[in-house]
Parts: structure tokens; C-alpha cells; sequence
């Protein structure tokens, strides 16, 4: 039943009842087109209807002969954080729209992207997160030259990583994504033969990842990219040993993360800045970058981004960027390696406004 009630309008004045043996009331209407959507999980706020997903699913308008121009909010999921002075996941990528047009009796494909996972496997480098999208299944297959009917938010990039002499090379580049990933804190052990000074470096190899220019969605930019890795020399001749490999954070959907040390000495590079949206029914904060890792730590705002210590986890539904590892202390350094934070899963929420109803008595 809809939760409307039904306005009726007497067609006969006041004090007139219907005649003997007629009872009854017909009431015509038209389609009450919130209660013949489906998909996701449906809820009601205020003069809304809202379908969420947080899994892949189908939408579909049973309602009328128009359809709807809908609100959306597309987020994708987040980017791992990287291992070993690792930099901050990139957020997912997001769309977010008021003029998404559903038309009847057709079904709308909904995928909902998982967040990248952390790896200890320096080789192949922390999991990129995965891509979220809408479109009508009676559309040809989503390409760049076929962007038609397609609302399609970015995977975030993957975190950077350091790389401890001990473990070999490892993956320092932050990832491209629906937001980039921040570099790793650089790790550049110079043996006796090769000194280096003292002055501090912007490592190359800690480079961020890029936020992936993507034509599908509205609007044009769905995110922004991560912060460099730094570090200095870790080995000296007749200098003590130097830990500050500073990790860049991961890209927001708000806003870049930062280069490590940027905010903080001897911190790690924060997470790009979130965006709250209402379109659920209330304000909730989406799309924070990966706190990036250092040498006693990094910081990142709220939003959903995962913070440095121990590699927590991006918010899972907020699209939050991992956070990167920190390093172990230098009597660690032959201790097994610890993953990256995972990033967090993507969402999808659909809303529109409710339709009324008013009927007649037949008199």
C-alpha cells in the first residue's frame, strides 16, 4: 500500500448521501510511482523515495508512461594503501547529478565497486579500487566512443610503496584512479662507495598517481590526485642513520592529498578531503583519500579515508582510500611485511520524488 493517503473530492453537496444499495466508492488515480520502483534497498524521506545500493543490483520504474529525471550519487570504491612507508589509497572517483532520466518498463544495470586490497607482494603493488556505474542494459557495451546512457565513476588509484633494502624494489609510484593514489616514502640505502648529502629529496620514484580524465558522468572532474613521496638518504658515511620516508597521501574527492611532510615534519602526507551529500536522507561524508605513512605516522580527515597506523581500512560505502604502512623500527627491518589498509567499497543511491494521488467518489 503507499504510505499517501487518498484526497477525495465529494462530486454531490453536503448532507447528500449515496442512494439505498450503493455503497461502495470508485476511485480512479493515476500510478502511484514511487511504489512500483524497485532496486537496492528502498526507504522514504520526506517527499522522497530513495533506492541504495551497496551491492550490484537493478533498478527498474514500473510507474506510468513518463518515468523520471532522478537524483544519483556515484561512488567508487577506494584504492589500498601501500606497504612499507606506504602512501595513501586514492578515494573512488564519484558522479553526482539531478537530471539522470529513467524511462519506464526498462532496467537499469547497477554496479557497486569493491575497494582495492593491500598486499604484501611489493612486486605486484597494492590493489586499485574498483569501478561503479549505472546504465540501461539494452544499451550497447560501455566504451569511451559509447558514453550514452552511462553515469560511470573511477576505481581510486593504489597507494605507493617504500621499499626497505632488505625486501628488494618495490611498486613506489602512486596509482592513476577515480582519484591518485599518493607515492611511497622513497627508501634510497646508499652504500659507502656512493654518498649522498644530507638535504632532502623529492624521490622520483614516489611520485603520485593521477586522477583519471573520464568523459562518462556528471561532472567532468569525479576526484583529484595524491601526493609525492620524500625521503633522504638512509645511509651516510660518518652519519647517523636517517629514518624520515615520508609517504604521500591519497586524493579526495574534494580536494589533492598532501606530499608527505607538508602538513607535519616527519608526517606523512594527509588524505584528500571528502564531499557530504544528502541525497540518503541525511549529510554523510564520502570519498576521503588514504592517509599516506611516515615516520611517526600521517593524518587524514574524516570522509572515510583510512588512517596510517597499522594500515586501517578505507570506510567501506564511502569509497575511503587505505592508508598506508609505516615502517618498522630499524631492529624490525627483517620482520614480515604488513598490507596496506584495504580501500573502502563504492555506492550507488537513487532518489526522486514521491507522486500523490487523488481519487473521486462516484456518486
Amino acid at each position: 500500500m503507499s504510505e499517501y493517503s487518498v484526497t477525495i473530492e465529494k462530486l454531490r453537496p453536503t448532507g447528500y448521501e449515496f442512494p439505498v444499495g450503493n455503497n461502495t466508492k470508485d476511485v480512479g488515480s493515476q500510478p502511484d510511482s514511487y511504489f512500483d520502483s524497485l532496486g537496492g534497498t528502498k526507504t522514504f524521506s520526506g517527499d522522497y523515495v530513495i533506492h541504495t545500493f551497496t551491492s550490484s543490483g537493478t533498478f527498474k520504474d514500473y510507474s506510468g508512461s513518463t518515468g523520471h529525471d532522478c537524483e544519483f550519487l556515484v561512488i567508487a570504491g577506494g584504492g589500498a594503501g601501500g606497504q612499507t612507508l606506504g602512501g595513501g589509497g586514492g578515494s573512488g572517483g564519484f558522479r553526482y547529478g539531478t537530471n539522470l532520466p529513467i524511462a519506464v518498463n526498462l532496467e537499469y544495470l547497477v554496479v557497486v565497486g569493491s575497494g582495492g586490497q593491500g598486499t604484501t607482494n611489493g612486486a605486484a603493488g597494492s590493489g586499485p579500487g574498483n569501478d561503479s556505474e549505472i546504465f540501461n542494459i539494452n544499451l550497447a557495451p560501455h566504451t569511451q566512443a559509447n558514453s550514452a546512457g552511462y553515469i560511470f565513476a573511477d576505481g581510486g588509484g593504489r597507494g605507493g610503496s617504500g621499499a626497505w633494502p632488505q625486501q628488494g624494489p618495490l611498486t613506489r609510484f602512486g596509482g592513476n584512479g577515480g582519484c591518485g593514489g599518493g607515492g611511497g616514502g622513497g627508501w634510497d640505502a646508499q652504500g659507502p662507495a656512493a654518498p649522498q648529502g644530507i638535504t632532502d629529496i623529492l624521490n622520483t620514484e614516489g611520485s603520485p598517481g593521477q586522477t583519471i580524465a573520464h568523459p562518462v558522468g556528471n561532472p567532468a572532474v569525479q576526484g583529484f590526485n595524491g601526493g609525492s613521496g620524500k625521503g633522504r638518504p638512509n645511509t651516510i658515511p660518518g652519519q647517523s642513520t636517517d629514518f624520515s620516508k615520508l609517504a604521500g597521501g591519497g586524493g579526495g574527492i574534494a580536494s589533492v592529498g598532501s606530499n608527505g611532510g607538508a602538513n607535519q615534519p616527519n608526517r606523512g602526507g594527509y588524505g584528500g578531503s571528502g564531499t557530504a551529500y544528502s541525497i540518503s536522507g541525511s549529510p554523510v561524508a564520502y570519498g576521503g583519500g588514504g592517509a599516506g605513512a611516515g615516520g611517526t605516522g600521517g593524518l587524514t580527515p574524516p570522509a572515510g579515508g583510512g588512517d596510517y597506523v597499522q594500515g586501517y581500512n578505507g570506510t567501506d560505502n564511502r569509497g575511503g582510500g587505505g592508508g598506508g604502512v609505516p615502517a618498522p623500527a630499524p631492529q624490525d627491518a627483517g620482520q614480515p611485511v604488513t598490507a596496506g589498509g584495504n580501500g573502502g567499497s563504492g555506492i550507488v543511491i537513487i532518489r526522486y520524488a514521491k507522486t500523490g494521488l487523488t481519487g473521486y467518489e462516484v456518486n
